[in-house]
């Protein structure tokens, strides 16, 4: 039975990324004009421009091109990037890694806020706190990240000079070693991730709290309170272990943004991820890099949103055998 599953599931991510690549391909088709004639000189003769648009396969027809396009994509052969005149594979990883860490980070952290929140929410007795995080609450379901990263550029990097506005490391990170080259990586990421954390910390605390007013009228929470456990106990050890498979569930939902971080956030502090690649991708007509980048994007986010579900369904199963 598990390797029905594992088979359903692969044959699902394969049909997915199948579909995606063949929408990506489509949009290609319909863009106007040959990327070959951006990179090569305008006195270069015929018989070389041919020469050219024959090694890069843009000679043939749509069709010809597609069959050789899924080839590619299914086994690695992602050409050389225009824009960085490297192999694409070499291009890639580097720049996915970096988007997936800063937003697996943002994301830890926004349910580390959210969970912050529920408390300060659920405190009934304690009227001023409330009253703040329901401040707080609002203010990161209203305000979009690109807002946050300027205000939090401007005071906390401008301002206070606390930490670093732009890029991932300092200038002799090399020279620090293993750990100290760590250290100033996590440094410079601070204001990006609480960027990315705070405008889903608000959208992911005003999820859990409706399921958590659901829970009220669950019967073991009832049960709970007649055996006189505090709410506290009941909090952690009953509502938030009913919600934690959800709490995964929407980590794959937000594993699109993991992927491609912030485009805008990525901008703003000069991160170098795969929004600020993709998007030179397309200002350039860089086709192998937009390609292989999508590639790399999608296969992330699909395996990923897999993996997150079958976790939830693990701890859903585990909860109500528990």
């Amino acid at each position: 039975m598990v390797l029905v599953n594992i088979g359903k599931r692969l044959a699902h991510l394969l049909l997915i990324i199948w579909l995606t690549l063949s929408l990506i391909f489509l949009a290609l088709v319909f863009m106007r004009g040959n990327p070959i004639s951006l990179y090569t000189d305008p006195r270069l003769d015929a018989e070389h421009r041919a020469a050219l648009e024959r090694n890069y396969g843009y000679d043939q027809n749509p069709a010809t091109q597609y069959f050789v396009y899924l080839r590619n994509m299914f086994t690695g052969e992602l050409g050389d990037s225009f824009l960085f005149k490297r192999p694409v594979a070499e291009v890639v990883p580097a720049r996915l890694i970096s988007s997936v860490g800063l937003g697996l980070c943002a994301y830890a952290c926004a349910a580390v806020f959210a969970v912050l929140l529920l408390l300060g929410l659920d405190r009934q007795r304690n009227k001023l706190l409330r009253r703040i995080c329901e401040g707080i609450h609002m203010l990161t379901l209203s305000v979009p990240s690109f807002v946050v990263a300027t205000l939090l550029m401007a005071l906390l990097g401008v301002r206070l000079r606390w930490l670093p506005i732009s890029g991932s490391h300092s200038l002799f990170a090399s020279d620090l070693g293993f750990f100290g080259n760590l250290a100033d990586l996590a440094y410079h990421s601070v204001l990006p991730v609480l960027s990315l954390a705070l405008p889903f910390t608000g959208q992911l605390t005003a999820y859990l709290q409706e399921q958590l007013q659901a829970l009220e009228r669950a019967p073991f929470v009832i049960s709970a309170r007649g055996r006189g456990i505090s709410e506290r106990r009941i909090f952690w050890n009953h509502k938030m272990r009913v919600l934690l498979p959800a709490v995964v569930q929407l980590g794959g939902i937000y594993l699109p943004t993991v992927a491609m971080g912030t485009l805008i956030v990525e901008s703003i502090f000069g991160w170098a991820g795969m929004g600020q690649l993709l998007f030179d991708a397309v200002v350039s007509r860089d086709y192998p890099l937009l390609l292989g980048g999508s590639l790399g994007t999608i296969v992330f986010v699909v395996t990923g949103y897999e993996l997150a579900d079958y976790l939830r369904a693990s701890l859903a199963g585990q909860e109500q055998t528990f």
